[in-house]
């Protein structure tokens, strides 16, 4: 059908164009394109005329208008909720990725007839930021850290809120460079006295509900920060443990013995643990076993344990047997085998001190999977050890400090060591005697995500959200409504359902100054006072002086003498002030309390992949605990960036890509501009896990970039000295063709916008460009336009009018860089900036 219409326009126009046309008149009547819109732009003239386009078209001004343009207040709110991006250090492509993604939909939405809300913020405290001041300072971290007077710590907070405060001001810089759209006159800081109160708030809340508890048991502790981590703060990466085989010498072994008596040699019986953690053995406290497991009595028949003076026994697991002989290269020979129930009230030797006795415990997590079948517990280093120990009522005590290092009870040697480093050595030499064989084991294994350094897993009294039942609930709810989680390529719901039914409790305290103070007082005799009541005064006193006022003033001053009296305190008592601040996915997962401009949900979030174990769970499972709603609508996650190879971004590997680098270039390499950057967010940045970037990449981003400015080139050139008029000859069928297929076009971009399908998007343009409209349109119709008479010339100017109007408001919400310079060079446009309003 279209290639009838178009031959049958082209036959109509040659027969009319010979007829009426000498060869003198063709010559006379020739047009020739023109305009000031250059095809092609220098290196060195990109980032003037970057600035120069988004002062011309009044970038800034955009937000504020589509907000609160009289015009505009009948139309629908969209309100985008901003992930705050951490206030340390200058931008990366992450932010490049999730800035203009964002913009991407504001300015869509702006264009689709709505008012959007968005807030900008910016997440102010954490451990960066300390370990900045401290690397400044040119000091020892763990020197710097000593809470020896609260003045070193308000100095701490003082200068963490400068870095913060010139972090804000260099990245906001840069996003208002990219030209995202937001509330520049009202972020939200993290670290803003009203945020922070407001968070005490919702603490005293939750306290209220009985949802926050404090109690001593393992978490995650990172001996390089010197706190508490949650899972969310972990990187697993390969690691290389030192494994060991380990034996503990069984004392009341006659029964089992009697049962293998085979020489009249002197035996001895004991348990065999395989452990991947050697410096927890000073601090074990019991062997678990699985009862219905079958276990062997064997002996080692290989390299010196047979023929000894004295018979050695082990016991493990029969299923295990194989996988210890292919580690160790011993044989052995099995003399008996039982069940594992036999085991109870078997007792053993102490590790660290031989005349002590410990325990054989059943327990539900051992398993014949891996090791030997019997389990070296250590009570305050496992989770599952520290459950055993609740359920037999045993008292857990640490041996370990914040530094990740034995304390003095443990003894001489061993005081002041750190127990991944030479403590850990200092213990394989000290147990050689008991230790069968050592090994090189790689697993992934917890890494502190700031530090990179591996961390441990330490008993220590903290603070934590019992979220195990608010994470079911809202993982249901998301279920129920169905809400889109995911890109239009990928649907990720049942990642964050995953995370939300498996996460039980919520570590929310850390050992540091920068942060929200958790508000709690100790007595003299330890015990805790805390309460809505008094989180709300102490957010009402740092609303009155500022967050600082936590640490410059005494538990006594903070306290109000109401409350003491209702507490009972009496006034002489002295009082502490706790020392732990919250944790910062706490500050940024209220931000639907705090920083959303409605109280209904919001229509989106937007943020990277990595978001599923922080800001998508924090932010579910605070508004689910308090209102019982979800704050969202939808859940749009975004690719994370890595190299041409896929490779994670690392210094080390010399392959980071800055921002700057894409805009502005470098000695080697072109300089692409803002539009360059949004171009290759649009293309490569929005779906899927990883975002490429690389010399590669770039080359197609320009490529195409430079055919979006080769076909706006040619639409401005071909409408020069065209006045408006409009011409409706029914004999151009390819005119008609080529406005029917930009209708379609159009309504698939305006559906792609409101799916936020913006690779598709882009796809579909540049296909556009190709087909139909540089062929057959532009093709069939330059005859007429360049030697036709002045009706033909104009109803094909007419034509390519509306083309290029229409195709550069299509592309405004993607390279508003690119469009205002368009509008600039269109003879009929007088405004770019109201041009760029109108769509």
């Amino acid at each position: 059908m279209c290639g009838a219409l178009w031959k049958n326009s082209m036959n109509t126009y040659h027969i009319k164009f010979r007829r009426f046309c000498s060869k003198s008149v063709r010559a006379n009547c020739i047009f020739l394109p023109k305009t000031s819109f250059k095809k092609f732009i220098k290196s060195r003239e990109r980032a003037r005329l970057d600035s120069e386009l988004a002062c011309l078209a009044k970038f800034e001004e955009f937000y504020n208008w589509q907000l609160n343009e009289s015009t505009r207040q009948s139309f629908p709110i969209f309100e985008l909720l901003d992930g705050p991006p951490y206030a340390n250090g200058d931008v990366h492509v992450g932010h490049a990725i999730n800035k203009i993604l964002k913009d991407f939909v504001v300015r869509s939405q702006v264009y689709s007839g709505k008012r959007v809300l968005f807030r900008p913020g910016w997440d102010c405290h954490g451990l960066p930021i300390e370990l900045k001041i401290a690397r400044d300072n040119q000091q020892k971290l763990r020197n710097s850290m000593l809470k020896v007077k609260d003045t070193s710590l308000v100095e701490t907070r003082k200068a963490a809120r400068q870095i913060a405060l010139h972090s804000i001001a260099s990245q906001e810089n840069s996003f208002k460079r990219w030209a995202v759209t937001a509330d520049w006159t009202n972020p939200y800081h993290t670290m803003d006295k009203k945020y922070v109160a407001k968070e005490l708030r919702l603490f005293g809340e939750l306290y209220k509900l009985k949802m926050i508890y404090q109690t001593f048991m393992p978490v995650y502790w990172s001996p390089s920060s010197f706190t508490a981590l949650a899972e969310s703060e972990l990187d697993y990466m390969d690691h290389s443990s030192t494994a060991a085989f380990y034996r503990f010498a069984i004392i009341n072994s006659g029964f089992i013995l009697s049962k293998c008596k085979e020489e009249e040699r002197p035996t001895k019986l004991y348990a065999l643990v395989w452990t991947t953690t050697p410096w927890t053995l000073p601090m074990n406290n019991a062997v678990a076993y699985k009862k219905d497991a079958i276990y062997t009595v064997v002996e080692l028949l290989a390299d010196g344990h047979y023929r000894r003076p004295t018979r050695h026994l082990y016991i493990l697991a029969k299923d295990l047997i194989s996988n210890f002989e292919k580690e160790t290269k011993i044989v052995t020979r099995i003399l008996l085998t039982f069940v594992g129930i036999e085991l109870e009230g078997l007792v053993y030797r102490s590790a660290m001190f031989s005349d002590l006795a410990q325990p054989f415990i059943e327990a539900s997590h051992v398993t014949t999977a891996v090791g030997t079948g019997l389990v070296h517990l250590s009570y305050a280093h496992g989770l599952d050890d520290f459950k055993v120990a609740l359920k037999l009522g045993e008292r857990v005590r640490c041996f370990v400090d914040e530094w990740g290092c034995y304390t003095r009870d443990l003894g001489h040697d061993l005081e002041g060591k750190n127990v991944l480093n030479e403590g850990n050595d200092l213990v394989l030499k000290m147990f050689r005697k008991n230790i069968i064989y050592t090994h090189q084991y790689k697993h992934r294994y917890p890494y502190d995500w700031r530090t990179k350094q591996p961390v441990i897993i330490r008993s220590s009294k903290q603070w934590f959200i019992d979220v195990s039942q608010v994470g079911v609930e809202a993982a249901r709810k998301i279920k129920i409504e169905a809400l889109p989680i995911g890109s239009p390529h990928s649907d990720k719901t049942e990642a964050l359902l995953t995370q939300l039914k498996n996460r039980i409790a919520w570590c929310i305290s850390r050992q540091r100054c920068w942060g929200t103070p958790i508000p709690a007082f100790y007595r003299e005799d330890g015990s805790v006072v805390v309460g809505e009541d008094i989180s709300n005064a102490v957010a009402e006193s740092i609303e009155k002086y500022g967050t600082d006022i936590w640490w410059e003033c005494t538990a006594n001053e903070l306290l109000p003498t109401k409350l003491m009296n209702k507490y009972g305190i009496r006034a002489e008592e002295k009082l502490e002030k706790s020392c732990d601040i919250l944790d910062v996915w706490m500050d940024s997962g209220v931000a639907w309390a705090s920083a959303r401009q409605r109280t209904e949900p919001v229509d989106l979030i937007l943020e990277g992949v990595d978001q599923f174990r922080g800001w998508f769970q924090s932010l579910t499972l605070t508004s689910f605990a308090l209102n019982k709603k979800l704050p969202y609508k939808c859940i749009y996650v975004h690719a994370f960036a890595v190299d041409e190879n896929e490779q994670k971004m690392s210094k080390s590997l010399g392959n980071v890509v800055s921002p700057e680098l894409i805009t502005d270039g470098s000695l080697k390499d072109e300089p692409h501009g803002v539009d360059g950057l949004r171009l290759w967010v649009a293309q490569f940045g929005c779906e899927g896990d990883k975002a490429r970037i690389g010399s590669s990449v770039m080359e197609e981003v320009r490529r195409n970039y430079t055919q979006l400015r080769a076909s706006f080139w040619f639409l401005l050139g071909a409408v020069y000295g065209y006045k408006g008029v409009i011409c409706c000859d029914e004999k151009f069928y390819i005119d008609r063709y080529i406005l029917q297929e930009l209708a379609k076009f159009t309504q698939r971009c305006l559906k792609n916008w409101s799916e936020y399908r913006f690779p598709l998007m882009v796809n579909e343009y540049m296909q556009f460009l190709q087909h139909p409209l540089n062929s057959p349109y532009i093709n069939s119709v330059k005859n007429r336009l360049y030697c036709g008479l002045l009706a033909e010339r104009q109803n094909a100017q007419s034509t390519l009018a509306k083309i290029g109007l229409n195709l550069a408001a299509l592309l405004a919400p993607i390279l508003p860089h690119l469009v205002a310079e368009f509008f600039m060079h269109h003879p009929s446009i007088k405004d770019a900036a109201v041009a760029l309003r109108e769509f």
